[in-house]
């Protein structure tokens, strides 16, 4: 019985004091700040991505950084059936990210290339399958918007 406890007490100590944070906390990183934004591409997506990334201009850092965000969109038909009609369409959302240091343009800090895509089906109602489409692009973009938080954060 004493041992059990020993080890539970061991396994509580061990956990609680790991160093473990949340990977979307949102904290004020002072050594980090933008100046400014340039935005290409399709200007709703990246509306979006800078919304839910949290990502503004701030002059209150030491270190500043350009941001530069540009999105495309790609709507394909990957399957017809014998009368020409699509059957199965793919959907993709590539999102191209440089952070360049603000004082020397051509030193770039990070660059990276997010990609995310989804196949679906035909429906018989092109209001239903219009519905589907912004659902189905809003996760793709909430998909990215996680990737690029985790790509800033490292």
């Amino acid at each position: 019985m004493t041992i059990k406890k020993i080890l539970f007490i061991t396994i509580m100590f061990a956990l609680a004091n790991c160093g473990y944070q949340p990977l979307y906390l949102s904290k004020d990183n002072s050594k980090f700040s933008i100046n400014k934004i340039t935005e290409k591409g399709v200007r709703s997506i990246n509306k979006k991505i800078l919304l839910r990334t949290n990502l503004k201009s701030n002059n209150n850092s030491t270190i500043k950084y350009n941001l530069i965000i540009e999105s495309s969109k790609n709507n394909e038909v990957l399957s017809k059936d014998t009368n020409g009609n699509p059957l199965s369409y793919r959907i993709s959302i590539q999102v191209d990210l440089v952070l360049i240091n603000s004082g020397n343009p051509t030193l770039i800090f990070k660059q990276k290339t997010f990609n995310s895509s989804f196949t679906y089906n035909n429906t018989g109602s092109k209001f239903s399958l219009a519905q589907y489409v912004k659902i189905t692009e809003a996760n793709l973009i909430e998909e990215i918007s996680k990737n690029i938080i985790i790509f800033l954060s490292i």
